[in-house]
């Protein structure tokens, strides 16, 4: 049963509950807390279909009734584990040091060096972000139960949504930080000029 929901009159992350019996209570009370003035979180209308993917894949998991699966599919399934698993290690790399130098910004004025830095480790989580995001359809196209075990793939959606929501918070901090920088440098330039 779907419920009609206009992405206008709330927060576009409630158009992901819309479809599901079991969340109209939950929906019921977002609307609710809304007309109240709650305040909730903007999320970006293409993660609706993230969050939609999620929800149908738990779902999904308590079905039961396992098949064996095809050699084809176990061999792109492989693949893309191994690709996801490379994509978090690299995250498990880059992402710490980001977000220590990120922390770092609101305490010490940083070096050229320094600033260059944040730019090219932005620049490669932001293609890493997007990588991780490719992931996430095809790795919940694997997860029809009927197919086999889907814990493992379960657990790594639920790490690349993780590690997807840490990479948009800190590059937004270090976005942030830019341009409050650009702004003081513009302050200053026309100070100097007057």
């Amino acid at each position: 049963m779907t419920f009609e929901v206009s992405k206008y009159d709330c927060p576009t992350w409630m158009l992901a509950f819309s479809d599901y019996e079991e969340f109209r209570p939950i929906s019921d009370l977002y609307r609710e807390l809304l007309s109240s003035g709650v305040q909730f979180p903007d999320i970006k209308e293409n993660d609706v279909d993230l969050l939609k993917r999620t929800l149908q894949l738990s779902r999904t998991s308590k079905v039961s009734g396992l098949v064996q699966v095809p050699t084809a599919s176990n061999a792109r399934t492989a693949q893309l584990m191994k690709a996801i698993r490379r994509d978090l290690d690299q995250a498990a790399l880059d992402l710490p040091a980001f977000e220590a130098q990120v922390q770092d910004l609101a305490r010490t004025q940083p070096d050229d060096v320094t600033l260059r830095q944040l730019h090219a480790t932005a620049d490669r989580l932001d293609g890493l972000q997007g990588r991780l995001k490719s992931y996430v359809g095809p790795l919940s196209d694997s997860m029809d139960p009927k197919l086999g075990s889907t814990e493992e793939k379960e657990t790594a959606l639920d790490e690349l949504m993780r590690v997807n929501e840490k990479i948009n918070v800190n590059i937004q901090q270090f976005q942030s930080f830019e341009r409050i920088r650009r702004g003081q440098e513009e302050v200053f330039t026309l100070f100097i000029v007057a």
